[in-house]
């Protein structure tokens, strides 16, 4: 996470993770307040088989804790499925 304003979160790819976004994030953190993170299973983070989640559940719960009430969402070209679905 980075800049500040209005936030604007970064999601990434079926296959990819945070660094996709490596050629964007500064230039988005000049003007807003950019936020990327890995979906559960993606590069740092981890798929916990035995436990249910969703994606949608998961940003939720990332912006509650970051304290975001609402942001824009960039889903990653070509676009691998919307950040509000399963």
């Amino acid at each position: 996470m980075a800049g500040a304003g209005q936030p604007v979160v970064l999601v990434h790819g079926l296959t990819l993770d945070t660094r996709s976004w490596d050629g964007q994030f500064a230039t988005l953190a000049a003007n807003y307040r950019a936020i990327r993170y890995d979906a559960r299973g993606h590069d740092k983070s981890i798929r916990q088989l035995d436990t249910p989640y969703s994606l949608s559940g998961d940003l939720r719960g990332l912006l509650d804790a970051l304290g975001v009430d609402g942001s824009r969402n960039l889903p990653h070209p070509p676009r691998c499925g919307d950040p509000g679905e399963n």
